[in-house]
């Protein structure tokens, strides 16, 4: 008995590593139904709840984003940002980053009041929400692409440095030139079309004779189930046009930088 020993562990060692690859896709779910449950409970509850229930919302929606970006930006050929990073810290960086965003969000929505968007200012509240979750308000889509965009700067830049400023990521966007603008544009039109077809769907389930005489439980399951797709597709369409973005702004440099060395004799 003592002579088989060694032979088991040898086989134990010898044996494949489990892959967990296809699961990989899926880690942002439990991030985003939290989120999404946050949000339904807090606007069923009360305006004031709803404020308050922002915060873990956002900060439940930038760790989603957090675990997209780690599996995105390896199909991309990019090192995968926060890989490694304990729990508690990446929880701590991501509360960081909502403080530091919200801080821009609360000055735009000052601003677009001032300038009679009276109608749309209170969507610039939702901008980090609206990354995942859709928007009644148009410029409250064009202005959560916008944000979307920061936060990923703001990520890389806490991947690099351990610290992530708001600064440096508006920085960022100056840096990376127009194709990573123009990559922000069309976020910014994926998001209205993708919440215009969110809604032409409800509208749809609802003026089903079937599903509109539903029960509201079973109304609210539908619901919550739909709004949590959408969200899913829309997280990962937004890690992976930013991320394509990153790399043709990144191939753009190089062209420029290759450019002069090329013209010499």
């Amino acid at each position: 008995m003592p002579a088989r020993i060694p032979i088991a562990r040898a086989q134990l060692l010898s044996r494949p590593e489990t892959s967990y690859a296809p699961f990989w896709f899926f880690e942002a779910v439990p991030w985003l139904l939290l989120a999404e449950t946050i949000r339904i409970v807090g606007a069923n509850v009360g305006l004031l709840v709803s404020w308050l229930a922002l915060i873990p919302e956002c900060v439940c929606v930038l760790m989603a984003f957090n675990a997209v970006a780690r599996r995105a930006f390896p199909l991309f050929g990019f090192p995968a940002p926060l890989n490694g990073m304990p729990l508690a810290e990446e929880l701590h960086l991501s509360l960081r980053t909502f403080w530091r965003v919200l801080a821009m969000i609360v000055v735009a929505a000052v601003l677009a009041g001032i300038a009679g968007l009276k109608s749309d200012a209170p969507y610039f509240m939702w901008g980090i929400a609206g990354i995942a979750f859709n928007q009644l308000s148009f410029i409250g889509r064009i202005w959560s692409a916008v944000t979307a965009a920061l936060v990923l700067l703001m990520l890389l830049d806490a991947d690099r440095s351990g610290a992530a400023t708001l600064t440096s990521a508006v920085r960022s966007v100056r840096d990376h030139g127009v194709r990573f603008c123009a990559t922000i544009a069309a976020l910014a039109i994926f998001y209205v079309g993708w919440g215009t077809v969110q809604i032409l769907l409800f509208n749809a389930i609802w003026t089903t004779p079937a599903l509109g005489a539903a029960d509201p439980r079973t109304k609210g399951l539908i619901f919550f189930a739909v709004t949590f797709v959408f969200a899913f597709a829309r997280l990962w369409m937004t890690l992976l046009i930013l991320t394509s973005g990153l790399t043709q702004a990144a191939g753009g440099r190089q062209a420029a930088t290759a450019a002069p060395s090329s013209c010499r004799p």
